[in-house]
């Protein structure tokens, strides 16, 4: 709900998909924006934001240790193409330089699998978080990442309660005859002046768990459980570990029941700086994400320049594989994402498949997960580069570590869709390291089945159908080694 004269411009994407493709709506009526000099100035915003090692700003951005030491792009404006976030975003106050207009920004980043229902991403989140049961999968992407806050801030809940509830030194106003710490004079005349009440005005501070950021935890709560009721009921009504910390944040935080979310709101938008409770750091910003809804998807009142929840698709993908790919051969066992050095560097590739031998284990194959788009196509032809793509640097990337770990064989395991396959293929070419040796790249697919006219449970099945086609293509590469 946008609570500014501000108009406001809410633009859906998809993954890795050109920008000229995104549905604009301008105060809730469709837009032609020729120019996205808008989105383009708002997306720069969230980069920055991003990039920052600030943690003031409550945007959560899910990205594993290695995808997050390069630079981040929501969007490559060389390109002009979305890069590979999935998520929403909300910049207020975006300013064109060209313009003396300020807008309120939505950004709604979808799966380019089939973007009316999110069971491609959903499958890879259950994957990636044990905590998101892909049995509850809402059909849209809003009720999606509605079910994603909900899902995070008990993930994070159980994070932080196993350092211990959080302590810091909080200032307390009384007004009693049990004095300690300071005389509040100023207060003591206007509350106790001629009453003969026998009571003082002062205050004091004390190291305790009743503090402003447990506060916020609990209107997080209550919030969620009105705001999401379905969601809640699976994810946190019948969790006991998180009753449990609920109520024991309850127990040792009795101001709760008086304090004022707004101002509890305020106070809690700096960071924590303490180092022993930077876990706590998250799901502070989470909470506030939570409060600062006002019925819009997730995202409404506006209090932040830049709020919102981003996950980095391409990890989604390595870990949903990671997960899968179980090899049934006794003679070859799997490392994933494994830290090697070579000379200064220092190369993770994502499934290094090694021989069993007698003295010792053997590189074979090393396979890279990959999830930009066309790669069904530069597999079918053999050509590296087309219309919209250019593989060359992932293509050197995994000669490169092939070569490190002086492994045979190398190659990449990528989705693909309708418009591209009906089923998942094997395909290699030939690489000569050598005049002694032929060394092979392999591309091997998993087809996404379509989602529409179709329960998730169907869906899945599928799914899992082409992912034991791909195992099985592997497992039959890895026998002729």
């Amino acid at each position: 709900m946008n609570e500014s004269n501000n108009p406001t411009i809410e633009y859906l994407l998809s993954d890795y998909s050109p920008v000229n493709k995104a549905v604009v709506i301008k105060d809730g009526k469709p837009y032609k924006d020729s120019d996205f000099q808008i989105l383009r100035a708002a997306s720069k915003l969230v980069d920055k934001a991003m990039n920052s090692k600030k943690e003031d700003v409550p945007l959560i951005v899910n990205i594993n240790n290695r995808s997050a030491r390069e630079k981040k792009e929501l969007i490559n404006w060389e390109s002009e193409y979305v890069g590979g976030f999935v998520g929403v975003v909300q910049i207020s106050n975006v300013k064109v330089d060209t313009e003396d207009q300020v807008y309120e920004v939505k950004i709604t980043i979808k799966s380019r699998f089939y973007t009316n229902r999110p069971f491609f991403l959903a499958y890879m989140l259950a994957q990636a978080d044990p905590l998101f049961h892909d049995w509850n999968v809402p059909i849209s992407y809003d009720n999606l990442f509605d079910f994603l806050l909900v899902t995070l801030f008990v993930t994070n809940l159980k994070d932080v309660a196993k350092q211990g509830i959080f302590r810091t030194y909080q200032r307390f106003n009384r007004n009693d005859d049990r004095f300690k710490g300071s005389i509040d004079i100023a207060r003591h005349i206007r509350l106790n002046a001629g009453m003969k009440n026998g009571k003082l005005a002062y205050y004091y501070r004390e190291n305790t768990y009743d503090n402003n950021l447990n506060h916020l935890i609990l209107f997080a709560y209550e919030h969620l459980k009105v705001r999401f009721p379905e969601e809640s009921r699976f994810l946190i009504s019948r969790d006991n570990t998180v009753k449990r910390i609920i109520t024991s944040i309850r127990e040792n935080a009795p101001e709760f029941i008086t304090a004022k979310k707004d101002q509890v709101i305020f106070k809690s938008l700096r960071p924590i700086a303490h180092p022993y409770y930077q876990r706590y750091e998250k799901l502070r910003r989470i909470s506030l994400i939570i409060l600062m809804n006002k019925g819009v998807s997730i995202f409404g009142k506006e209090m932040d320049q830049i709020k919102g929840i981003l996950y980095y698709i391409p990890d989604l993908w390595e870990t949903c594989l990671e997960n899968r790919l179980k090899v049934a051969n006794t003679d070859y066992y799997i490392k994933s994402q494994e830290r090697i050095k070579v000379l200064d560097s220092i190369i993770y590739p994502d499934f290094v498949f090694y021989k069993k031998m007698d003295n010792k284990n053997k590189a074979i194959l090393i396979l890279d997960a990959k999830f930009k788009p066309n790669w069904y196509y530069a597999a079918s032809t053999g050509k590296l580069t087309g219309k919209n793509y250019n593989f060359w640097e992932d293509y050197n990337k995994c000669i490169r570590d092939m070569d490190a770990v002086n492994a045979d064989h190398s190659g990449v395991i990528f989705p693909t869709c309708k418009e591209q396959s009906g089923d998942s293929l094997s395909q290699s070419w030939e690489y000569n390291r050598s005049e002694k040796n032929t060394n092979k790249f392999y591309c091997y697919s998993v087809y996404v089945p379509e989602s529409e006219n179709i329960n998730y449970t169907i869906w899945k099945k599928l799914l899992v159908d082409q992912l034991n086609i791909m195992e099985d293509n592997i497992r039959k590469t890895l026998e002729l080694y």
